[in-house]
């Protein structure tokens, strides 16, 4: 409806929203269930559903931020992006966050009329994501973060802004630039384009906190039960 350039009461896709949070609630527990009264047919239908809601709660995300047109608008979209994040919801298989599936030009979207107000990457959305809680250093089964996501972007020029607002926002979100996924590898190292690969210079400065968890990681220095535990992960994921 957005796409035909029909109004679309704000308060109508927000009430939809609430719905699908409810909604996403009633799927993680089938899932989550375990206890051997639920069929395997009936939580293998409960994963497909739930990942499509996340999906579609990021489909509306997308259209509030589009249809706002007031104050009071714009701190509702961020209560309800809020709502979304404290869920800390994950695709079950590879792990990948609500950052991970923003970023991503793969992304499904393809829904009557939807793939023609809803395009990923989405800089709007990752700003509203993080400023709303997101984990700007999620990772996914891989070890990959948003970050790493967002370098292998297919169209770095004629999406240039996106690109950039997408890295200047994950970066000043606390994004580490030199977390190493599975395969050791930073989102640098993976850059697919020069273009991303310039942004990411351009914002690189690395704290003395991370040239040490570095310098562990290169050399193969034991560090587990050496170090406090709050500091374990943090050098894990260099």
């Amino acid at each position: 409806m957005v796409f035909l350039k029909l109004v679309v009461p704000f308060d109508s896709v927000e009430e939809v929203f609430h719905f699908l949070l409810a909604e996403l609630d009633r799927d993680r527990q089938v899932m989550d269930s375990g206890n051997g009264t639920t069929p395997r047919e009936e939580s293998a239908l409960a994963e497909e559903t739930f990942e499509a809601n996340i999906h579609t709660a990021l489909y509306l995300l997308a259209i509030l931020l589009q249809i706002r047109s007031t104050d009071d608008e714009d701190f509702r979209i961020c209560k309800l992006a809020y709502a979304l994040n404290r869920k800390k919801l994950v695709l079950k298989s590879s792990r990948r966050s609500l950052l991970h599936l923003v970023c991503d030009e793969s992304t499904s979207v393809d829904d009557f009329h939807v793939n023609d107000v809803v395009i990923f990457p989405d800089d709007g959305l990752v700003r509203l994501l993080l400023k709303c809680g997101a984990d700007a250093n999620a990772l996914d089964v891989e070890g990959n973060s948003a970050l790493h996501t967002i370098v292998q972007f297919s169209h770095p020029i004629s999406h240039f802004m996106s690109l950039h607002n997408i890295i200047v926002s994950l970066v000043e979100a606390g994004a580490h630039i030199d977390c190493a996924n599975k395969q050791r590898q930073t989102a640098q190292d993976i850059s697919t384009t020069g273009v991303a690969d310039v942004i990411l210079r351009t914002k690189s400065s690395l704290s003395l906190k991370c040239i040490a968890a570095r310098a562990v990681r290169k050399h193969n220095i034991p560090f587990h039960c050496v170090i406090p535990v709050s500091l374990e992960e943090f050098v894990a994921i260099h």
